[in-house]
């Protein structure tokens, strides 16, 4: 694989981790910071900017990882920085609002660049280990152009063209994984009341975590087809299984705000007569706005 030349644009937590595992990976990077301080750990193994304008005249590809959108509004307003994207691709790891990443496609495409927004699906570690997941949306050109760079981070995934899909996959993700983390916390916080050791509750908890990752790609299959007939485990028994939990922790004296939740919606399957079906058909109950 042939190496490019990188610039990076923006060396906080995540963006020092990009760069880094461009370097790892053999890349020639160039790297620039509003803060020149952050710059020093890459001295010998990058080449440092003087500024935004010539980090970009370095690279064909940019990557901009800074705080938020209006930080990535000051650096595409510095002198010099708009005119040197043409004929190069941005690559855009900065939170935002569909919206906003429209608008900075925009902004960025008037000045003759190519733009993708990524969203990073995993911690800086694994970043700079090269073995995270980042999800792409954008100019599908400029992604199947550098994809083989983007692998240097990991798995890189294209979700497609409208800039801001990047967005609402991202959330969607941390719906699972801060969901998945408040659900671990809460039956530890149960399991505790009831003295029960840590170590049973976490062997436990990961035999659990393990067939979620068995159910996953059953449920969405069943999602697809639109076909929850054929019940393994339907939503009356599941609900019937899941009764107590809320009582118990009030029992206990454990806060009851997420069991008490889980059961309201279990309530609200059971009233939209899908008690007979999978469990996965609540699929169709979440995806339309409650009214």
């Amino acid at each position: 694989m042939a190496k490019a030349r990188v610039s990076v644009l923006g060396l906080g937590s995540m963006g020092g981790a990009l760069a880094e595992g461009l370097i790892a990976a053999g890349h020639g990077v160039t790297v620039w910071n509003r803060s020149p301080v952050r710059t020093e750990p890459f001295a010998g193994r990058a080449a440092i900017a003087a500024d935004a304008a010539g980090a970009i005249a370095a690279s064909e590809i940019v990557v901009l990882c800074v705080l938020d959108h209006a930080g990535v509004g000051e650096v595409l307003g510095l002198p010099g920085v708009l005119p040197g994207l043409a004929g190069r691709t941005l690559v855009r790891f900065t939170g935002a609002t569909p919206g906003q990443s429209r608008a900075s496609a925009v902004t960025v495409e008037a000045a003759g660049g190519r733009y993708l927004d990524g969203s990073i699906l995993t911690y800086p570690e694994t970043i700079r280990s090269g073995a995270g997941q980042i999800v792409y949306s954008g100019a599908s050109g400029a992604f199947e152009s550098h994809r083989s760079l983007f692998e240097a981070w990991g798995e890189a995934l294209f979700v497609g063209a409208d800039p801001g899909t990047c967005f609402v996959l991202d959330k969607a993700v941390f719906v699972v994984l801060y969901g998945g983390m408040f659900s671990f916390l809460q039956a530890a916080a149960l399991a505790d009341a009831a003295g029960i050791a840590p170590e049973v509750y976490r062997r436990v908890a990961e035999r659990q975590f393990e067939e979620l990752r068995r159910i996953v790609p059953w449920f969405a299959d069943l999602m697809a087809r639109g076909d929850y007939s054929n019940a393994a485990a339907s939503v009356r028994v599941s609900a019937e299984a899941y009764a107590p939990a809320a009582g118990l922790c009030r029992e206990l004296g454990v806060d009851d705000l997420l069991p008490a939740t889980l059961q309201a919606l279990f309530d609200r399957a059971l009233a939209e007569g899908r008690g007979e079906n999978e469990m996965a058909a609540c699929f169709e109950m979440l995806r339309r706005r409650r009214v």
